[in-house]
């Protein structure tokens, strides 16, 4: 599955979601048992939460409790907003202190990652 599919086809493989909601950044959101996929108001998704105790990223395992000093170490852009730890460099999100889900998302939507907290 890749950023940009739709949302007819994201079911066509998943099936029903067990909900949908729509929030304030997201024209939709469906709620599976593995996840959560957003989407933009076009149907494209956009970015994807998992529980993921494990991640691969460039070809190496990195548990949760690891992906801070990796993301320190491999991205020199990763910044933080609101308590998010977010890397441009591989597309990923996450809050150290929810283990263990992580966020990917398009980097059509690093902007917006920027953007959180902004109150200019």
């Amino acid at each position: 599955m890749s950023f940009g599919i739709d949302r007819n086809e994201l079911e066509r493989v998943l099936g029903s979601p067990e909900r949908e909601n729509k929030s304030r950044l997201w024209a939709s959101e469906l709620q599976y048992p593995a996840g959560v996929y957003r989407f933009n108001s076009d149907g494209k998704l956009k970015e994807v939460s998992a529980d993921a105790a494990e991640l691969e990223i460039e070809g190496e395992r990195v548990s949760f409790e690891s992906l801070r000093p990796f993301l320190e170490q491999r991205d020199k852009e990763w910044f933080e907003r609101v308590g998010f730890l977010v890397s441009p460099k591989f597309g990923i999100a996450f809050d150290p202190n929810f283990p263990s889900w992580v966020t990917a998302f398009s980097q059509s939507e690093l902007p917006l990652w920027r953007s959180i907290g902004d109150d200019t």
